[in-house]
């Protein structure tokens, strides 16, 4: 008898147990990160502590975790050695190569010609034929039946009753859903329902954006409104002045009318002002809202308020400049 240890309280971790305890291995403890879990037990199995913790327990272990991608991480992080286990009820070739930590649970048939990578988990009564491929974290729900020449992917996933025809190949981290029949090869990422099963992408979410990134440009796109504004409004009013100016030296042609350029230059600088002074303001709520965390995040935020209050004042001269009795008709 051997004593091993699992980690983790996912859909598996029952199943796990009563496998090693057939297998005639004696399961010392759980370890979960959910503290509200220590002290409880699993099938008499005592749930013991956190994940980190099994390191000290000096035994190997097994993952429990029903995410591939969870495993994967975990077992980048814990440097244990992994025990495998194979329930009596299952027939794997001996010739059937098993990586560390993997789990073969009751009623699995795996044939020749077939290996088996690192921290894979084939459910219940799951059948693998001849020359199939399972790659280093892989994942056969109870009921999945793979033809000949199957190859599963890294840290794909079958769901329950999911079956594949020979020589298909099921790309990294796919999902193949319940019941599924995947007549040709399911690309990497990708999710494949139905039968036959038809392939939807699912690209691993790419990491998000610098959120101040994006506030700033929102703010900048403010304060270049802004400034468009009070530009037109300045080059309106000028243009009004051209035709004062002209009026003047055209006596007797009336040109009153055109100095209505004067006073629409004067609002739309009124305008820009405004959509300036309200940057601040808006930048003060993003901030509470977005909650910066260093000074570099509240510094570029600042940048753009600082920027539109400039150019608020611009444009306060430039309206008093054109009020200017030299300048303004009367």
């Amino acid at each position: 008898m051997s004593d091993v240890i699992v980690i983790g309280t996912g859909a598996h971790t029952k199943s796990i147990i009563a496998a090693a305890e057939h297998a005639g291995m004696v399961v010392r403890g759980v370890y979960d990160d959910d503290s509200a879990r220590w002290g409880q037990s699993l099938l008499g199995v005592p749930i013991v502590g956190a994940t980190t913790q099994a390191i000290e327990a000096g035994l190997p272990a097994v993952l429990a975790f029903d995410s591939p991608k969870q495993r994967q991480a975990m077992a980048a992080l814990l440097k244990l050695e992994w025990a495998t286990i194979v329930h009596p009820s299952a027939f794997v070739n001996p010739t059937v190569p098993l990586g560390p930590g993997s789990v073969i649970l009751e009623g699995v048939i795996v044939q020749p010609g077939c290996a088996i990578g690192q921290h894979v988990i084939v459910g219940a009564n799951a059948t693998v034929a001849h020359d199939c491929t399972l790659e280093d974290f892989a994942q056969l729900s109870p009921g999945v039946d793979l033809a000949g020449g199957v190859r599963v992917g890294r840290g794909a996933c079958l769901e329950t009753g999911a079956a594949a025809i020979p020589n298909t190949r099921i790309g990294a981290w796919a999902e193949v859903g319940p019941r599924a029949v995947v007549i040709r090869d399911v690309a990497d990422h990708a999710s494949a329902w139905g039968v036959p099963a038809r392939a939807e992408s699912r690209e691993p979410p790419q990491p998000a954006g610098d959120p101040w990134l994006s506030v700033q440009r929102v703010l900048v796109a403010w304060v270049f409104t802004g400034a468009a504004m009070t530009g037109l409004g300045y080059l309106i009013a000028r243009f009004g002045l051209f035709l004062r100016q002209l009026d003047v030296t055209n006596d007797g042609l009336d040109m009153h009318p055109m100095h209505m350029s004067l006073w629409i230059g004067v609002v739309f600088i009124a305008l820009g002002v405004g959509v300036n002074l309200f940057v601040p303001f808006e930048q003060s709520r993003l901030a509470q809202r977005l909650k910066p965390q260093d000074t570099r995040d509240r510094a570029r935020l600042s940048f753009a308020s600082v920027l539109s209050v400039v150019l608020a004042l611009v444009g306060v001269g430039m309206a008093a400049y054109l009020f200017d009795a030299r300048h303004f008709p009367s």
